[in-house]
């Protein structure tokens, strides 16, 4: 069977010298494991960590693995650079899914959130806070407590989150001052409830 999705790759795991096995995040089939063939020439191409791809792949009777067939970068996602705090901050969302997502766990409305969020980001459109994508994955995971983030995090961030569908309908004021408390409740929830003894992507952003 045959199958075409869109999806953001997780992870990229060596194979061989001429194969690579990728965990990608789809819209429709949620977490997947793609296995593929890819010359030296395409290393540093589309099928990296944090990339945004248009595929089509098959399955294998009996395994969870499929074989891809095609790929591209997305031609929905923006590919415009991004400076070294927003690709950090990227690289941080994208961490956090490698390490809390499982098999074919649907969530079209993550992937599409962070789609959003992504290309908000490559045009600096929101706010530089972790606090953003940490809140807008774990809200789709039910671990993030929102009320609380509304209230003593800062405005910039909340209004990114409100850009991102996150808050609309919470009936209180926006913001205090105290961002770095509502993170490092929210990152301490996370980590806790996956295992999660360290992320390496939070020395890129502290």
């Amino acid at each position: 069977m045959m199958v075409n999705d869109h999806g953001i790759i997780v992870r990229s795991i060596p194979y061989s010298d001429s194969a690579r096995i990728l965990h990608c995040f789809t819209e429709n089939n949620g977490l997947v494991t793609l296995f593929t063939r890819i010359g030296k020439k395409h290393v540093s191409g589309h099928l990296q960590a944090g990339s945004f791809i248009q595929f089509t792949a098959r399955e294998k009777a009996g395994s969870e693995m499929m074989t891809l067939m095609d790929s591209r970068w997305n031609p929905r996602i923006p590919t415009d650079p991004m400076g070294g705090e927003a690709a950090a901050l990227w690289l941080f969302a994208v961490e956090l899914l490698q390490k809390s997502l499982r098999e074919r766990l649907i969530l079209p409305q993550l992937y599409h959130r962070l789609s959003t969020y992504f290309g908000y980001l490559t045009q600096g459109g929101v706010s530089a806070d972790p606090l953003v994508p940490l809140v807008v994955i774990s809200c789709e995971l039910g671990l993030s407590d929102v009320a609380m983030v509304f209230e003593l995090a800062q405005e910039d961030p909340l209004r990114s989150l409100q850009l991102l569908g996150i808050g609309r309908t919470l009936d209180i004021p926006l913001g205090g001052q105290q961002s770095k408390e509502a993170f490092n409740i929210e990152i301490q929830r996370f980590q806790q409830h996956f295992g999660i003894e360290r992320l390496g992507s939070l020395d890129l952003i502290d």
